[in-house]
């Protein structure tokens, strides 16, 4: 097993969606739907109250008064290698307490969310997902992970659907658990849990410099002296724009509630 799958990183997101699966049920037991900007907001308050905080997480918060502006997308970028990070933009959803999810496939001017998503992807190389929160009293499942680690059910109380399966099966009507569960989704703990390569094909790699400057705060004790060096980086459009991630998200009109960084301490905690 890696340090990564090892990681209290990995143990943290875990534990996060353990805790929703188990609360989803609790609550659709009793007939009460639990809103997407609610449990985000209990998330990143796990996260924030975490030992990790300060240390290889923080998180940048735009939302409050105003979270019918900003939703719930979040941002995560997770340090690949010494001083390199991908992106995953994430648009959360929840499974509403009558088994569905809705309000995927609706409307705006400027098109389905996932035409923003998919926008933004080409606008950044980021890794657009959507975010499924999920809680299902009688689904059975032994599965296996991306990096090839067993789970079991409750790992699906936070998920990861990608853009083209969420767009091709909520055109069809409002998607049920098991329209997504296991065939297109993955358990969201991959993403701090599994290795990531640095040579993916059209995917963007930031800086740390890039990072913060997106950020817009992260603690000092915790901004350990990475030195990027830029000749021996990826290529990508992004390259030597220290605000690229914001340049390129408000031509997306992508405003995120939250940003978080998580960094890849090279031992455990």
């Amino acid at each position: 097993m890696t340090l990564r799958a090892r990681s209290r990183r990995c143990q943290l997101f875990e534990k996060i969606a353990s805790n929703t699966w188990q609360q989803m049920i609790r609550f659709h037991r009793h007939g009460i739907h639990l809103a997407e900007i609610g449990k985000t907001n209990e998330i990143i308050v796990e996260i924030m109250d975490s030992q990790l905080k300060g240390r290889n997480i923080d998180v940048w918060a735009a939302n409050g008064v105003q979270e019918h502006l900003f939703g719930s997308d979040l941002d995560v970028f997770v340090e690949a290698r010494k001083g390199i990070f991908v992106w995953w933009a994430l648009q959360a959803k929840v499974l509403s307490v009558d088994g569905y999810y809705h309000g995927l496939a609706k409307r705006s001017d400027m098109g389905y969310q996932w035409d923003k998503l998919n926008n933004l992807y080409h606008l950044t190389g980021c890794l657009p997902r959507y975010l499924l929160y999920n809680g299902v009293e009688d689904f059975e499942l032994q599965g296996v992970d991306a990096c090839s680690r067993p789970f079991g059910p409750d790992q699906y109380g936070c998920s990861l659907v990608e853009i083209h399966d969420m767009e091709r099966i909520a055109l069809s009507g409002a998607p049920t658990f098991r329209d997504f569960h296991p065939k297109f989704a993955r358990p969201w703990r991959t993403i701090v849990c599994c290795p990531i390569s640095t040579k993916m094909r059209h995917v963007g790699y930031y800086s740390l410099v890039q990072v913060q400057a997106a950020m817009g705060h992260y603690p000092t004790k915790a901004a350990l002296e990475y030195h990027f060096d830029w000749q021996n980086a990826f290529e990508y459009e992004a390259r030597g724009e220290p605000d690229a991630i914001l340049v390129r998200s408000a031509e997306a009109k992508w405003e995120p509630a939250f940003r978080m960084m998580v960094r890849n301490a090279v031992s455990l905690e």
